[in-house]
């Protein structure tokens, strides 16, 4: 915990680490999901909703410590590859090609890692299980 003071030493108020971040952050989500129902949840909701919390109690600093760069060099980048695969005609399997494309581009050692197979183990007449 941190306490501020004013310039004359008295204490102002605590700083709690986490306080009821997590708590008010449900509430928050509570009250927008009651309100506006059909809106969708935006990729700041999710982060503050599911991994702003766990982040904060793992690296003990907040998530303003990093820019938005990153966020919207990646958004732009799907969008140049969901662009390339337009021609693809199903949803996902336009997203899954992108995904595929932009892990391949950012990890290249990825894609040369292959899972290992592993065999069914054949019964007595033959026949694998």
């Amino acid at each position: 915990m941190k306490t501020l003071y004013n310039n004359s030493g008295l204490s102002l108020f605590v700083i709690s680490p986490f306080g009821n971040l997590d708590e008010r952050i449900r509430s928050f989500l509570q009250c927008y999901r009651s309100e506006v129902p059909h809106a969708s949840i935006i990729p700041k909701m999710h982060l503050m909703e599911d991994h702003m919390v766990p982040w904060i109690r793992q690296w003990q600093f907040g998530l303003g410590f990093h820019g938005e760069h990153g966020a919207e060099s990646i958004h732009a980048r799907m969008n140049s590859l969901l662009r390339t695969y337009c021609n693809v005609r199903k949803p996902l399997d336009k997203l899954k090609q992108a995904v595929i494309e932009h892990n391949r581009s950012v990890c290249p050692v990825v894609s040369q890692v292959r899972p290992q197979v592993k065999r069914r183990k054949e019964n007595e007449g033959g026949q694998t299980d």
